[in-house]
């Protein structure tokens, strides 16, 4: 497990080609207005097993802070929090983000792609879990189901 903080200034941090399924990677926001941009940079390849965190919603200044996830490709995330905009952006192709419905999905707005054939798959196990998506909104999201 990797722990990869990021600076107090306004980030980007590109996240690709993580894809074993024993990865386990946290990428850390702090302060300031940061991008994550998923990305494999190789065809159909998959990212696994990150987490990502982005300002502490709660601390001094919070509300200054704006925390935001581009997803071009498909990817698994073990945990989202304090994400203000998770966007899908693969213009032609399928995104689909896998994510356990143990964890909270701290995401406040999802943007859909222009191609409009996103997917977010929530998964768990046997137990029973207490999925709440009242905080997210969605936009861009034509999809029936």
């Amino acid at each position: 497990m990797a722990y990869i903080p990021l600076t107090e200034n306004n980030d980007t941090q590109v996240i690709y080609n993580v894809t074993t399924d024993d990865s386990d990677e946290i990428f850390h926001g702090l302060g300031g207005d940061d991008t994550f941009l998923v990305n494999t940079f190789l065809v159909n390849n998959y990212v696994y097993g990150i987490s990502i965190s982005g300002s502490d919603s709660a601390g001094f200044r919070s509300e200054l802070q704006w925390d935001v996830v581009h997803l071009a490709v498909s990817a698994r995330f073990n945990a989202l929090s304090f994400i203000d905009v998770l966007t899908f952006t693969s213009p032609n192709s399928a995104t689909t983000l896998t994510y356990s419905a143990n964890s909270s999905f701290g995401v406040s707005q999802v943007v859909g792609s222009t191609a409009g054939i996103d997917t977010i798959h929530f998964t768990s196990a046997s137990e029973r879990v207490n999925l709440d998506l009242s905080g997210t909104v969605f936009a861009n999201w034509g999809r029936a189901n």
